[in-house]
């Protein structure tokens, strides 16, 4: 199993992957990565150290979601990353990255504090699989976070209810569920 690490440097912090020997890349998603530009996706920088692969994901000044989620997070933020973490799955699907290559853990999902853009990590290794889904990724954000105290807050209830809702996560579906729960709630 690969190893991960959250570097801060003079440019800015970094998210390290150092693939285990025997791990080897998957050129195609790698490719993927590099070669275009996906909302909510930071491409891969990729070296090599001691004869394994190391994939280094430049984050600027994002913090891990969940230290966010720590702090009374309010409503336009939650809403935010839930609308983008389901956009960057779509637009991820969209270039044949599937959902199981994604590091679906809320403190390897980073924001941006002031402007909350969200920037997930894709693995682009053979043989990795993530086995936390999306919804159990959310449902443990969810679960753990502060929320702010002057605001009601029946929209953590309401996107609780919309991960339950489905046998099988969808995220054009969790994305447009998101959109109509916003809308009643304003």
């Amino acid at each position: 199993m690969a190893r991960f690490a959250l570097e801060n440097r003079e440019d800015g912090s970094w998210f390290v992957c150092v693939a285990e020997r025997g791990e080897s890349i998957d050129s195609f998603s790698l490719g993927m990565l590099r070669n275009n530009s996906i909302p909510g996706l930071p491409g891969p920088v990729k070296t090599e150290e001691n004869g394994s692969a190391v994939l280094m994901y430049p984050l600027g000044k994002k913090r891990p979601v969940q230290e966010l989620f720590r702090k009374p997070a309010d409503r336009n933020t939650v809403m935010s990353i839930m609308e983008q973490f389901a956009e960057t799955l779509q637009e991820a699907d969209r270039y044949m990255l599937p959902e199981d290559g994604f590091l679906l853990q809320p403190r390897m999902m980073f924001a941006d504090p002031d402007t909350m853009e969200l920037s997930m990590i894709y693995l682009p290794l053979t043989g990795f699989r993530n086995k936390l889904t999306a919804v159990k990724c959310l449902r443990r954000l969810l679960g753990n976070g502060i929320y702010l105290e002057s605001e009601e807050t029946s929209y953590v209830a309401g996107i609780l209810n919309l991960l339950n809702r489905e046998k099988e996560f969808s995220a054009r579906v969790f994305g447009e569920q998101l959109r109509i729960l916003k809308d009643r709630q304003r």
